[in-house]
């Protein structure tokens, strides 16, 4: 951070815990606003530009976080819960991951196969393109059931952008016990500033 995110106690010598809640706070109202606190923070914290579109709660947390007289700061255990408050509780799981599609034998596509596989066991991810019609699904399909395991299945449609394919692989990873990309990606959509 730079000094807008040091306490004023700090250039004084005097940091305390909440010294480094101060820092965190301006921390944090970087990332959400994607700008440094400006240089009102140092003189009149409650002047502190915030976006509109924050959160009341969030907003109230981040002045008091970046309060010019120290005692009325936040302790670190006091922000910790405040910041838990915020965030959506409980996680509600996301639907079940689109299985591969049952298909027919696959007949002459031995050597692209043996390719693929051998990409999957040296590198755990294989994507398949190619025009409409020509055998990615069956040859995809055949391939993940080979390789023994459900892997990640995502078939793109017209109109669909790579967020669709950043949730549908955040909700595959929650449901195989991996929960925190998908948290992520809730925080961000609805979470501290929605």
């Amino acid at each position: 951070m730079t000094r807008r995110g040091t306490p004023l106690e700090q250039w004084r010598g005097a940091a305390e815990p909440r010294s480094d809640v101060y820092a965190l706070s301006a921390t944090l109202y970087t990332l959400l606003t994607g700008v440094p606190p400006g240089s009102e923070i140092l003189s009149q914290p409650e002047k502190l530009s915030l976006p509109p579109t924050m959160r009341p709660a969030v907003a109230a947390l981040l002045r008091r976080g970046m309060a010019r007289n120290v005692a009325d700061r936040p302790s670190a255990a006091e922000l910790l819960q405040a910041l838990d408050d915020l965030l959506p509780q409980p996680l509600a799981p996301p639907p079940p991951p689109t299985p591969v599609p049952a298909v027919a034998q696959l007949v002459g596509r031995d050597a692209e196969l043996a390719r693929l596989t051998a990409l999957l066991s040296d590198h755990h991810l294989v994507a398949i393109t190619g025009m409409a019609g020509i055998g990615k699904t069956e040859l995809a399909a055949t391939l993940s059931r080979r390789a023994g395991t459900q892997g990640f299945w995502h078939a793109f449609h017209q109109q669909e952008s790579g967020d669709t394919l950043l949730w549908k692989l955040a909700e595959f990873l929650f449901c195989h016990g991996r929960e925190q990309p998908y948290r992520r990606l809730l925080t961000r959509c609805a979470g501290l500033c929605g």
